[in-house]
């Protein structure tokens, strides 16, 4: 099932995404924070960091949660316009 990532404000610095579950069970949630430019996913039964990355651009970072998280096996809908950031030559 595709679904998109759902953030709740902690503080003015802070965003928490909901609970979202990959395509093999596991459980995950977000943590940004834009104080540090830092964001970290964080697996929800174990409560261990599964990937953390810096940025201090708030859309590169929304974007790098949201990248990482489809490489762990999650379904996302499309919330971003290929026009609407630069891409680069792998």
């Amino acid at each position: 099932m595709a679904s998109r990532i759902q953030y709740t404000k902690i503080s003015c610095e802070e965003l928490q995404s909901d609970i979202i579950e990959s395509s093999s069970g596991a459980s995950y949630y977000a943590r940004i924070d834009f104080k540090s430019g830092s964001y970290k996913i964080i697996n929800a039964k174990r409560r261990n960091v599964i990937k953390e990355g810096f940025s201090k651009n708030r859309n590169v970072l929304r974007r790098m949660v949201r990248r990482e998280l489809q490489k762990l096996g999650v379904k996302l809908e499309k919330e971003f316009k290929k026009s609407g950031y630069a891409t680069t030559k792998a």
